[in-house]
Protein backbone atom coordinates (compact mmCIF):
# COMPACT_ATOMS: atom_id res chain seq x y z
CA UNK A 1 0.00 0.00 0.00
CA UNK A 2 1.64 3.19 -0.72
CA UNK A 3 2.22 5.78 1.70
CA UNK A 4 -0.60 8.23 1.68
CA UNK A 5 -0.11 11.72 3.62
CA UNK A 6 -2.47 12.56 6.44
CA UNK A 7 -3.65 9.31 6.24
CA UNK A 8 -5.06 8.94 10.61
CA UNK A 9 -5.73 5.77 12.22
CA UNK A 10 -9.00 6.14 14.41
CA UNK A 11 -8.55 3.33 17.43
CA UNK A 12 -12.13 3.31 19.33
CA UNK A 13 -14.33 0.59 20.94
CA UNK A 14 -17.45 2.58 19.90
CA UNK A 15 -18.84 2.11 16.75
CA UNK A 16 -20.24 5.69 16.58
CA UNK A 17 -17.11 7.17 16.46
CA UNK A 18 -16.50 6.40 12.78
CA UNK A 19 -19.59 8.13 11.93
CA UNK A 20 -18.88 10.83 13.36
CA UNK A 21 -15.40 11.23 11.91
CA UNK A 22 -16.22 10.83 8.55
CA UNK A 23 -19.36 13.21 9.06
CA UNK A 24 -17.13 16.04 10.39
CA UNK A 25 -14.71 15.48 8.16
CA UNK A 26 -16.33 15.31 5.16
CA UNK A 27 -15.04 18.22 2.78
CA UNK A 28 -11.95 17.66 3.94
CA UNK A 29 -11.91 14.29 3.34
CA UNK A 30 -13.16 14.87 -0.45
CA UNK A 31 -10.61 17.70 -0.91
CA UNK A 32 -8.33 14.35 0.12
CA UNK A 33 -6.24 16.77 2.80
CA UNK A 34 -7.29 14.05 5.57
CA UNK A 35 -8.25 10.27 5.22
CA UNK A 36 -9.18 8.35 8.42
CA UNK A 37 -9.17 4.27 8.82
CA UNK A 38 -10.28 2.56 12.22
CA UNK A 39 -9.84 0.03 14.82
CA UNK A 40 -11.70 -0.96 17.14
CA UNK A 41 -9.13 -2.08 20.11
CA UNK A 42 -5.46 -1.71 20.27
CA UNK A 43 -4.43 -5.58 18.63
CA UNK A 44 -6.69 -4.45 15.94
CA UNK A 45 -4.44 -1.09 15.49
CA UNK A 46 -1.23 -3.05 15.84
CA UNK A 47 -2.27 -5.56 12.89
CA UNK A 48 -3.03 -2.73 10.85
CA UNK A 49 0.38 -0.55 11.61
CA UNK A 50 2.50 -4.03 10.90
CA UNK A 51 0.82 -4.36 7.13
CA UNK A 52 0.95 -0.60 6.51
CA UNK A 53 3.45 2.01 6.50
CA UNK A 54 0.81 4.85 5.51
CA UNK A 55 -0.27 6.33 8.67
CA UNK A 56 0.87 9.55 9.67
CA UNK A 57 -0.84 9.88 13.43
CA UNK A 58 -2.87 7.72 15.60
CA UNK A 59 -5.94 9.19 17.52
CA UNK A 60 -6.74 6.65 20.46
CA UNK A 61 -8.97 6.37 23.01
CA UNK A 62 -7.87 4.93 26.41
CA UNK A 63 -10.37 2.53 28.07
CA UNK A 64 -11.04 -0.20 25.23
CA UNK A 65 -11.53 -4.25 25.50
CA UNK A 66 -8.10 -6.57 24.57
CA UNK A 67 -5.83 -3.80 24.78
CA UNK A 68 -6.36 -0.07 25.79
CA UNK A 69 -4.81 2.93 24.37
CA UNK A 70 -1.82 3.01 27.07
CA UNK A 71 -0.59 -0.42 26.40
CA UNK A 72 -0.74 0.43 22.29
CA UNK A 73 1.36 3.67 23.08
CA UNK A 74 3.99 1.46 25.10
CA UNK A 75 3.85 -0.53 21.80
CA UNK A 76 4.42 1.74 19.01
CA UNK A 77 7.88 2.68 19.68
CA UNK A 78 8.98 -0.61 19.05
CA UNK A 79 7.26 -0.48 15.25
CA UNK A 80 8.04 3.54 14.73
CA UNK A 81 9.92 6.05 17.05
CA UNK A 82 8.27 9.15 14.87
CA UNK A 83 4.82 7.99 15.04
CA UNK A 84 2.61 10.82 17.17
CA UNK A 85 -0.22 9.83 19.18
CA UNK A 86 -3.14 12.04 20.30
CA UNK A 87 -5.13 10.47 23.44
CA UNK A 88 -8.54 10.83 24.02
CA UNK A 89 -10.10 10.46 27.47
CA UNK A 90 -12.89 11.23 29.35
CA UNK A 91 -12.77 15.27 31.12
CA UNK A 92 -11.07 14.49 34.71
CA UNK A 93 -9.03 11.19 33.68
CA UNK A 94 -6.18 13.07 34.00
CA UNK A 95 -4.07 10.36 35.78
CA UNK A 96 -4.49 7.90 32.35
CA UNK A 97 -3.84 10.72 30.79
CA UNK A 98 -0.52 11.62 32.11
CA UNK A 99 0.62 8.15 32.17
CA UNK A 100 -0.04 8.09 28.36
CA UNK A 101 1.83 11.24 28.29
CA UNK A 102 4.53 9.81 30.00
CA UNK A 103 4.82 6.75 27.59
CA UNK A 104 4.94 8.69 24.51
CA UNK A 105 1.77 10.56 23.74
CA UNK A 106 1.64 13.81 21.71
CA UNK A 107 -0.61 15.61 22.92
CA UNK A 108 -4.48 14.65 23.80
CA UNK A 109 -8.34 15.94 24.01
CA UNK A 110 -11.04 15.09 26.22
CA UNK A 111 -14.45 13.79 25.98
CA UNK A 112 -17.37 14.96 25.12
CA UNK A 113 -15.00 15.37 21.63
CA UNK A 114 -14.91 19.39 20.54
CA UNK A 115 -14.12 18.32 16.95
CA UNK A 116 -13.01 22.12 16.39
CA UNK A 117 -10.88 21.92 18.71
CA UNK A 118 -9.80 18.17 17.73
CA UNK A 119 -9.26 19.77 13.99
CA UNK A 120 -6.33 22.14 15.09
CA UNK A 121 -5.25 19.76 17.45
CA UNK A 122 -5.23 17.18 14.35
CA UNK A 123 -3.49 19.80 12.19
CA UNK A 124 -1.08 21.22 14.74
CA UNK A 125 0.21 17.21 15.26
CA UNK A 126 0.56 16.60 11.16
CA UNK A 127 2.60 19.81 10.69
CA UNK A 128 5.06 18.91 13.31
CA UNK A 129 5.35 15.14 11.64
CA UNK A 130 5.60 16.88 8.51
CA UNK A 131 8.39 18.89 9.63
CA UNK A 132 9.71 15.76 11.35
CA UNK A 133 9.69 13.83 7.90
CA UNK A 134 11.89 16.50 6.01
CA UNK A 135 14.07 17.10 8.85
CA UNK A 136 14.35 12.60 8.52
CA UNK A 137 14.29 13.29 4.88
CA UNK A 138 17.44 15.57 5.39
CA UNK A 139 19.22 13.51 7.63
CA UNK A 140 18.84 10.42 5.39
CA UNK A 141 20.32 12.71 2.49
CA UNK A 142 23.24 14.07 4.02
CA UNK A 143 23.79 10.56 5.57
CA UNK A 144 23.78 9.18 2.00
CA UNK A 145 25.99 11.67 0.78
CA UNK A 146 28.61 10.95 3.13
CA UNK A 147 28.15 7.08 2.41
CA UNK A 148 28.71 8.31 -1.05
CA UNK A 149 31.49 10.55 -0.12
CA UNK A 150 33.27 7.85 2.30
CA UNK A 151 32.80 5.70 -0.70
CA UNK A 152 34.06 8.14 -3.18
CA UNK A 153 37.52 8.14 -0.91
CA UNK A 154 37.78 4.38 -0.46
CA UNK A 155 37.17 3.75 -4.04
CA UNK A 156 39.84 6.69 -4.94
CA UNK A 157 41.80 5.37 -1.85
CA UNK A 158 42.02 2.14 -3.43
CA UNK A 159 42.57 3.44 -6.66
CA UNK A 160 45.35 5.49 -5.81
CA UNK A 161 46.72 2.10 -4.02
CA UNK A 162 46.20 0.22 -7.25
CA UNK A 163 47.79 3.33 -9.36
CA UNK A 164 50.88 3.48 -7.10
CA UNK A 165 51.24 -0.83 -7.39
CA UNK A 166 50.79 -0.55 -10.92
CA UNK A 167 53.72 2.33 -10.77
CA UNK A 168 56.06 -0.08 -9.01
CA UNK A 169 55.53 -2.79 -11.05
CA UNK A 170 55.87 -0.87 -14.45
CA UNK A 171 59.27 0.84 -12.61
CA UNK A 172 60.38 -2.69 -11.43
CA UNK A 173 59.46 -4.26 -15.28
CA UNK A 174 60.89 -1.26 -16.82
CA UNK A 175 64.07 -1.69 -14.79
CA UNK A 176 64.42 -4.99 -15.33
CA UNK A 177 64.43 -4.68 -19.07
CA UNK A 178 66.76 -1.44 -18.69
CA UNK A 179 69.29 -3.71 -16.97
CA UNK A 180 68.69 -6.85 -19.35
CA UNK A 181 69.04 -4.52 -23.04
CA UNK A 182 71.75 -2.62 -21.64
CA UNK A 183 73.98 -5.08 -20.37
CA UNK A 184 74.64 -6.74 -23.43
CA UNK A 185 74.34 -3.55 -25.08
CA UNK A 186 77.42 -2.45 -22.90
CA UNK A 187 79.31 -5.68 -24.71
CA UNK A 188 78.53 -4.63 -28.38
CA UNK A 189 79.33 -0.79 -28.23
CA UNK A 190 82.03 -0.96 -25.71
CA UNK A 191 84.17 -3.13 -28.19
CA UNK A 192 83.06 -0.91 -30.51
CA UNK A 193 84.36 1.83 -29.63
CA UNK A 194 87.63 -0.05 -28.42
CA UNK A 195 88.03 -1.54 -31.54
CA UNK A 196 87.59 1.51 -33.74
CA UNK A 197 90.88 2.83 -32.19
CA UNK A 198 92.64 -0.27 -33.65
CA UNK A 199 94.63 -0.21 -37.15
CA UNK A 200 91.74 -0.97 -39.44
CA UNK A 201 90.88 -0.92 -42.87
CA UNK A 202 88.73 1.42 -44.56
CA UNK A 203 86.64 -1.51 -45.30
CA UNK A 204 86.43 -2.49 -41.10
CA UNK A 205 86.17 1.06 -40.43
CA UNK A 206 82.70 1.03 -41.87
CA UNK A 207 81.53 -2.04 -40.46
CA UNK A 208 82.51 -0.88 -37.21
CA UNK A 209 80.56 2.30 -37.43
CA UNK A 210 77.20 0.62 -38.49
CA UNK A 211 77.58 -1.23 -35.31
CA UNK A 212 78.56 2.01 -33.57
CA UNK A 213 75.69 3.66 -35.32
CA UNK A 214 72.88 0.82 -34.79
CA UNK A 215 73.81 0.32 -30.98
CA UNK A 216 72.93 4.09 -30.42
CA UNK A 217 69.57 3.70 -32.31
CA UNK A 218 68.94 1.15 -30.35
CA UNK A 219 69.98 2.64 -27.20
CA UNK A 220 67.99 5.93 -28.36
CA UNK A 221 65.02 3.71 -28.31
CA UNK A 222 65.19 2.64 -25.22
CA UNK A 223 65.82 5.88 -23.59
CA UNK A 224 62.93 7.82 -25.32
CA UNK A 225 60.67 4.80 -23.45
CA UNK A 226 62.46 5.02 -20.33
CA UNK A 227 62.09 8.77 -20.38
CA UNK A 228 58.74 8.67 -21.82
CA UNK A 229 57.64 6.22 -18.89
CA UNK A 230 59.52 8.45 -16.06
CA UNK A 231 57.71 11.56 -17.54
CA UNK A 232 54.17 10.36 -17.49
CA UNK A 233 54.28 8.72 -13.81
CA UNK A 234 55.41 12.34 -12.53
CA UNK A 235 58.93 10.73 -11.33
CA UNK A 236 61.00 13.36 -13.35
CA UNK A 237 62.60 16.49 -11.70
CA UNK A 238 64.03 19.46 -13.00
CA UNK A 239 67.50 20.07 -11.28
CA UNK A 240 68.40 23.94 -11.22
CA UNK A 241 72.21 23.95 -11.82
CA UNK A 242 74.06 27.35 -13.44
CA UNK A 243 75.40 26.27 -17.10
CA UNK A 244 76.50 28.83 -20.06
CA UNK A 245 73.91 28.55 -22.41
CA UNK A 246 76.25 28.98 -25.49
CA UNK A 247 78.13 25.87 -24.38
CA UNK A 248 75.05 24.25 -24.50
CA UNK A 249 74.12 24.94 -28.09
CA UNK A 250 77.79 24.48 -28.95
CA UNK A 251 77.53 20.53 -27.22
CA UNK A 252 74.08 19.70 -29.02
CA UNK A 253 76.10 21.27 -32.90
CA UNK A 254 79.02 19.05 -32.13
CA UNK A 255 77.21 16.16 -31.06
CA UNK A 256 75.25 16.35 -34.79
CA UNK A 257 77.64 17.69 -36.53
CA UNK A 258 78.53 14.45 -38.06
CA UNK A 259 75.06 13.44 -39.10
CA UNK A 260 74.48 17.26 -40.66
CA UNK A 261 78.27 16.96 -42.95
CA UNK A 262 77.22 13.17 -44.31
CA UNK A 263 74.06 15.18 -45.86
CA UNK A 264 75.70 18.39 -47.00
CA UNK A 265 73.74 20.42 -44.15
CA UNK A 266 74.76 23.91 -43.02
CA UNK A 267 74.21 23.55 -39.04
CA UNK A 268 73.99 26.55 -37.52
CA UNK A 269 73.13 29.02 -34.43
CA UNK A 270 72.42 32.35 -33.65
CA UNK A 271 72.18 33.66 -29.83
CA UNK A 272 70.99 37.64 -30.19
CA UNK A 273 73.25 39.60 -27.88
CA UNK A 274 70.71 40.75 -25.14
CA UNK A 275 70.23 36.73 -24.36
CA UNK A 276 71.51 36.49 -20.81
CA UNK A 277 74.57 34.07 -21.32
CA UNK A 278 74.86 32.88 -17.55
CA UNK A 279 71.63 30.66 -16.65
CA UNK A 280 70.29 28.63 -13.62
CA UNK A 281 67.86 25.98 -15.16
CA UNK A 282 68.43 21.70 -15.59
CA UNK A 283 70.68 22.14 -18.50
CA UNK A 284 70.71 18.55 -19.35
CA UNK A 285 67.04 18.48 -19.88
CA UNK A 286 67.09 21.99 -21.96
CA UNK A 287 70.24 19.67 -24.51
CA UNK A 288 67.97 16.97 -24.18
CA UNK A 289 64.89 19.17 -26.17
CA UNK A 290 67.02 20.95 -28.78
CA UNK A 291 69.32 17.32 -29.43
CA UNK A 292 65.46 16.09 -30.10
CA UNK A 293 64.37 19.06 -31.99
CA UNK A 294 67.47 19.52 -34.03
CA UNK A 295 68.08 15.82 -34.62
CA UNK A 296 64.95 15.57 -36.06
CA UNK A 297 65.46 18.91 -38.67
CA UNK A 298 68.25 17.14 -39.67
CA UNK A 299 66.27 13.84 -40.16
CA UNK A 300 64.00 15.23 -42.22
CA UNK A 301 65.97 17.53 -44.26
CA UNK A 302 67.77 16.20 -47.33
CA UNK A 303 70.09 19.04 -47.70
CA UNK A 304 69.97 22.60 -47.01
CA UNK A 305 70.56 24.48 -43.88
CA UNK A 306 69.32 23.55 -40.39
CA UNK A 307 69.60 26.89 -37.94
CA UNK A 308 69.22 27.21 -34.09
CA UNK A 309 68.02 30.91 -32.83
CA UNK A 310 67.72 31.88 -29.46
CA UNK A 311 66.25 35.23 -27.92
CA UNK A 312 65.04 36.55 -24.71
CA UNK A 313 62.42 38.41 -22.79
CA UNK A 314 61.69 38.85 -19.07
CA UNK A 315 59.14 37.08 -17.44
CA UNK A 316 56.23 38.79 -17.07
CA UNK A 317 54.29 36.06 -14.69
CA UNK A 318 57.91 35.50 -12.73
CA UNK A 319 60.24 36.87 -10.47
CA UNK A 320 62.53 39.46 -11.25
CA UNK A 321 65.70 37.07 -12.35
CA UNK A 322 63.78 35.23 -14.75
CA UNK A 323 63.52 35.31 -18.23
CA UNK A 324 61.34 33.52 -20.91
CA UNK A 325 63.89 32.32 -23.59
CA UNK A 326 62.47 31.22 -26.94
CA UNK A 327 64.12 28.93 -29.10
CA UNK A 328 63.39 28.20 -32.88
CA UNK A 329 64.82 25.63 -35.00
CA UNK A 330 64.22 25.98 -38.64
CA UNK A 331 64.88 23.78 -41.46
CA UNK A 332 64.89 23.92 -45.55
CA UNK A 333 63.11 19.94 -45.31
CA UNK A 334 60.39 18.25 -46.60
CA UNK A 335 57.59 19.73 -44.41
CA UNK A 336 54.58 19.07 -42.31
CA UNK A 337 51.18 19.20 -43.98
CA UNK A 338 47.95 20.87 -42.11
CA UNK A 339 45.77 17.30 -41.39
CA UNK A 340 49.56 15.52 -39.89
CA UNK A 341 50.27 18.78 -37.74
CA UNK A 342 48.08 17.98 -34.51
CA UNK A 343 49.47 14.85 -34.40
CA UNK A 344 53.19 15.60 -34.00
CA UNK A 345 52.89 15.52 -30.15
CA UNK A 346 50.53 12.27 -29.21
CA UNK A 347 52.55 9.96 -28.02
CA UNK A 348 53.42 6.80 -30.80
CA UNK A 349 52.85 9.22 -33.66
CA UNK A 350 54.62 10.52 -36.48
CA UNK A 351 53.50 13.21 -39.63
CA UNK A 352 52.82 9.99 -41.83
CA UNK A 353 53.03 6.04 -41.27
CA UNK A 354 55.42 6.13 -44.02
CA UNK A 355 57.71 8.49 -42.51
CA UNK A 356 58.23 5.84 -39.56
CA UNK A 357 59.35 3.16 -42.32
CA UNK A 358 61.47 5.79 -44.47
CA UNK A 359 62.86 7.86 -40.92
CA UNK A 360 62.39 5.66 -38.14
CA UNK A 361 62.17 6.92 -34.90
CA UNK A 362 59.35 5.58 -31.98
CA UNK A 363 57.56 8.62 -32.20
CA UNK A 364 58.22 9.68 -28.52
CA UNK A 365 60.78 12.62 -29.56
CA UNK A 366 58.22 14.95 -29.29
CA UNK A 367 56.29 14.29 -27.09
CA UNK A 368 58.86 13.96 -24.84
CA UNK A 369 60.53 17.16 -25.89
CA UNK A 370 56.30 18.76 -25.06
CA UNK A 371 56.42 17.46 -21.72
CA UNK A 372 59.84 18.72 -20.85
CA UNK A 373 59.29 21.92 -21.93
CA UNK A 374 56.02 22.30 -19.80
CA UNK A 375 57.86 21.42 -16.85
CA UNK A 376 59.95 24.44 -17.67
CA UNK A 377 57.66 26.63 -17.85
CA UNK A 378 57.41 27.29 -21.38
CA UNK A 379 55.35 25.88 -24.45
CA UNK A 380 56.40 24.47 -27.76
CA UNK A 381 54.76 24.93 -31.07
CA UNK A 382 55.78 24.71 -34.87
CA UNK A 383 55.31 26.69 -38.21
CA UNK A 384 55.11 24.81 -41.42
CA UNK A 385 53.95 25.26 -45.04
CA UNK A 386 51.80 27.66 -43.90
CA UNK A 387 50.23 26.39 -41.08
CA UNK A 388 50.65 26.34 -37.06
CA UNK A 389 50.01 23.52 -34.99
CA UNK A 390 50.48 22.91 -31.46
CA UNK A 391 50.48 25.54 -28.62
CA UNK A 392 51.84 29.19 -29.11
CA UNK A 393 51.80 31.76 -26.33
CA UNK A 394 48.89 33.44 -26.38
CA UNK A 395 51.44 37.15 -27.38
CA UNK A 396 52.80 35.78 -30.07
CA UNK A 397 52.49 36.71 -33.29
CA UNK A 398 53.31 34.53 -36.89
CA UNK A 399 54.34 36.04 -39.86
CA UNK A 400 53.38 33.68 -41.66
CA UNK A 401 54.29 35.59 -45.05
CA UNK A 402 57.55 36.11 -44.46
CA UNK A 403 58.10 31.54 -44.35
CA UNK A 404 60.05 30.19 -47.13
CA UNK A 405 57.63 27.95 -48.72
CA UNK A 406 59.37 24.75 -47.09
CA UNK A 407 60.67 23.09 -44.26
CA UNK A 408 59.65 23.75 -40.64
CA UNK A 409 60.36 26.05 -37.69
CA UNK A 410 60.30 24.22 -34.29
CA UNK A 411 59.70 27.17 -31.27
CA UNK A 412 59.43 26.27 -27.84
CA UNK A 413 59.82 28.66 -24.99
CA UNK A 414 61.38 28.07 -21.01
CA UNK A 415 61.41 30.35 -17.98
CA UNK A 416 64.99 30.50 -16.65
CA UNK A 417 66.39 32.05 -13.50
CA UNK A 418 69.79 34.85 -15.24
CA UNK A 419 71.93 36.63 -12.96
CA UNK A 420 71.04 34.65 -9.63
CA UNK A 421 74.21 36.01 -8.23
CA UNK A 422 75.73 39.28 -8.64
CA UNK A 423 77.73 40.12 -12.02
CA UNK A 424 81.14 39.98 -9.90
CA UNK A 425 79.96 36.33 -8.43
CA UNK A 426 79.41 35.44 -11.60
CA UNK A 427 82.61 36.09 -13.49
CA UNK A 428 84.56 34.85 -10.63
CA UNK A 429 82.73 31.10 -10.75
CA UNK A 430 82.95 31.20 -14.58
CA UNK A 431 86.49 31.47 -14.01
CA UNK A 432 87.22 29.61 -11.48
CA UNK A 433 85.34 26.80 -13.52
CA UNK A 434 87.49 27.96 -16.77
CA UNK A 435 90.96 27.46 -14.86
CA UNK A 436 89.69 24.14 -13.47
CA UNK A 437 88.79 22.76 -16.78
CA UNK A 438 91.50 23.72 -18.11
CA UNK A 439 93.62 21.56 -15.23
CA UNK A 440 91.53 18.41 -14.99
CA UNK A 441 90.12 18.01 -18.79
CA UNK A 442 93.10 16.20 -20.01
CA UNK A 443 93.58 12.90 -17.62
CA UNK A 444 97.86 11.11 -17.29
CA UNK A 445 98.47 8.38 -16.26
CA UNK A 446 101.11 10.03 -13.62
CA UNK A 447 97.87 10.45 -11.54
CA UNK A 448 98.75 7.37 -10.44
CA UNK A 449 95.04 7.04 -9.12
CA UNK A 450 94.52 3.81 -7.52
CA UNK A 451 91.09 2.83 -9.03
CA UNK A 452 88.61 -0.79 -8.16
CA UNK A 453 86.20 -1.85 -10.50
CA UNK A 454 83.34 -3.50 -8.76
CA UNK A 455 81.50 -5.67 -11.57
CA UNK A 456 80.15 -9.21 -11.48
CA UNK A 457 79.48 -9.61 -15.62
CA UNK A 458 83.07 -10.67 -16.72
CA UNK A 459 82.65 -8.52 -20.52
CA UNK A 460 81.93 -4.95 -18.70
CA UNK A 461 84.69 -5.76 -16.37
CA UNK A 462 86.94 -6.26 -19.23
CA UNK A 463 85.57 -3.12 -20.90
CA UNK A 464 85.69 -0.94 -18.53
CA UNK A 465 89.37 -2.22 -17.53
CA UNK A 466 90.42 -1.59 -21.50
CA UNK A 467 88.68 2.08 -21.53
CA UNK A 468 90.72 2.80 -18.18
CA UNK A 469 94.12 1.06 -19.08
CA UNK A 470 93.88 3.05 -22.51
CA UNK A 471 93.77 6.49 -20.44
CA UNK A 472 96.94 4.91 -18.15
CA UNK A 473 95.28 3.72 -15.39
CA UNK A 474 95.58 -0.05 -13.95
CA UNK A 475 92.73 -0.77 -12.14
CA UNK A 476 91.70 -3.86 -9.75
CA UNK A 477 88.47 -5.64 -9.85
CA UNK A 478 85.80 -7.30 -7.50
CA UNK A 479 83.17 -9.73 -8.21
CA UNK A 480 80.83 -7.90 -5.60
CA UNK A 481 80.23 -5.99 -2.86
CA UNK A 482 82.17 -8.52 -0.45
CA UNK A 483 84.99 -8.53 -2.55
CA UNK A 484 85.36 -5.00 -2.43
CA UNK A 485 85.21 -4.66 1.50
CA UNK A 486 88.07 -6.90 1.63
CA UNK A 487 90.10 -5.30 -1.23
CA UNK A 488 90.05 -2.29 1.16
CA UNK A 489 91.11 -3.69 4.12
CA UNK A 490 94.58 -4.52 1.64
CA UNK A 491 94.43 -1.03 -0.01
CA UNK A 492 93.16 2.42 0.03
CA UNK A 493 91.64 3.23 -3.26
CA UNK A 494 90.97 6.40 -4.90
CA UNK A 495 88.14 5.60 -7.03
CA UNK A 496 85.72 2.72 -7.39
CA UNK A 497 83.39 2.03 -9.87
CA UNK A 498 80.22 0.27 -8.57
CA UNK A 499 77.66 -1.72 -10.20
CA UNK A 500 74.50 -1.62 -8.34
CA UNK A 501 72.97 -5.12 -8.88
CA UNK A 502 76.09 -7.96 -7.87
CA UNK A 503 75.69 -11.39 -6.05
CA UNK A 504 76.42 -12.15 -2.29
CA UNK A 505 76.35 -8.09 -2.09
CA UNK A 506 75.11 -5.56 -4.16
CA UNK A 507 76.32 -2.48 -4.64
CA UNK A 508 74.30 -0.36 -2.90
CA UNK A 509 75.04 -1.90 0.31
CA UNK A 510 78.60 -2.09 -0.13
CA UNK A 511 78.78 1.47 -0.54
CA UNK A 512 76.34 1.89 2.75
CA UNK A 513 79.40 -0.26 4.85
CA UNK A 514 82.06 2.00 3.14
CA UNK A 515 80.83 5.21 3.88
CA UNK A 516 80.14 4.04 7.84
CA UNK A 517 84.00 3.05 8.07
CA UNK A 518 85.33 6.53 8.42
CA UNK A 519 88.55 5.67 7.68
CA UNK A 520 88.48 5.68 3.76
CA UNK A 521 86.36 7.58 1.91
CA UNK A 522 86.67 6.83 -2.00
CA UNK A 523 85.12 8.60 -4.99
CA UNK A 524 82.24 5.75 -5.63
CA UNK A 525 80.75 6.32 -9.45
CA UNK A 526 77.44 4.21 -9.50
CA UNK A 527 77.85 1.69 -12.83
CA UNK A 528 74.77 0.44 -13.52
CA UNK A 529 71.99 -0.53 -16.79
CA UNK A 530 69.01 0.73 -14.26
CA UNK A 531 68.36 3.99 -16.12
CA UNK A 532 65.39 5.59 -14.63
CA UNK A 533 65.77 8.47 -12.01
CA UNK A 534 64.74 6.48 -8.83
CA UNK A 535 68.05 4.30 -9.26
CA UNK A 536 69.71 7.53 -9.10
CA UNK A 537 68.76 9.31 -6.26
CA UNK A 538 69.06 5.45 -4.36
CA UNK A 539 72.95 5.57 -5.41
CA UNK A 540 73.30 9.16 -3.86
CA UNK A 541 71.41 8.44 -0.88
CA UNK A 542 73.08 5.40 -0.07
CA UNK A 543 76.52 7.94 -0.31
CA UNK A 544 77.46 7.34 -3.81
CA UNK A 545 79.20 10.70 -5.50
CA UNK A 546 78.27 9.84 -9.71
CA UNK A 547 76.39 7.90 -11.52
CA UNK A 548 76.45 6.64 -14.96
CA UNK A 549 74.60 4.13 -17.12
CA UNK A 550 75.32 1.13 -19.59
CA UNK A 551 76.40 0.61 -22.13
CA UNK A 552 79.84 2.56 -20.98
CA UNK A 553 81.17 4.91 -23.46
CA UNK A 554 84.56 6.56 -23.00
CA UNK A 555 83.42 10.11 -23.07
CA UNK A 556 81.42 9.70 -19.74
CA UNK A 557 84.48 7.78 -18.25
CA UNK A 558 86.42 11.03 -19.33
CA UNK A 559 83.61 13.00 -17.71
CA UNK A 560 83.57 11.00 -14.41
CA UNK A 561 87.30 11.68 -14.05
CA UNK A 562 86.97 15.58 -15.31
CA UNK A 563 84.79 15.83 -12.25
CA UNK A 564 86.31 13.68 -9.72
CA UNK A 565 89.40 15.91 -10.33
CA UNK A 566 87.47 19.11 -10.27
CA UNK A 567 85.81 18.00 -6.64
CA UNK A 568 89.25 17.07 -5.78
CA UNK A 569 90.31 20.74 -6.84
CA UNK A 570 87.62 22.51 -5.10
CA UNK A 571 88.45 20.65 -1.91
CA UNK A 572 91.84 22.11 -1.74
CA UNK A 573 90.93 25.18 -2.67
CA UNK A 574 88.34 25.44 0.58
CA UNK A 575 91.41 23.89 2.91
CA UNK A 576 93.18 26.83 2.09
CA UNK A 577 90.63 29.72 2.67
Amino acid sequence: MPIKENLILVVDDETEIQRLFLQRFRRRIKAKELDFCFASSGLEALKILEEHNSISMILTDIRMPEMDGITLISKLADIDKNLKTIVVSAYGDMTNIRMAMNYGAFDFVTKPIDFKDLEITIDKTLAFVHDLRLQQQKLERALEEIRERELKEIALAHAKELSESANIAKSAFLAGISHEIRTPMNGVLGMADLLANTNLTTEQRDYVRVIRDSGDALLAIINDILDFSTIESGMLKIENRIFVLENVIKSVCEFLSRQAIAKNINLQYAIHPDTPKVLLSDNARLRQILLNLVGNAIKFTPQGNVTISINSQISSTSPQNNYKLIFAIQDTGIGISEDHLNLLFQPFSQADSSISRKYGGTGLGLVISKRLVELMGGTIWVESLGQIGGNPPPNWESKLENLPSQGSIFYFTVTIEANSLSPKSLSKSLHNNSNISSIVSSPTSSDNLRILIAEDNPVNQKILALFLERMGYKPDVANNGLEVLESLKDKAYDLIFMDMQMPEMDGITATRRIRQDAKQNPWIVALTANALPEDRKLCLEAGMNDFTTKPIQLENIQRIFTQYRANLLLSSLASKE
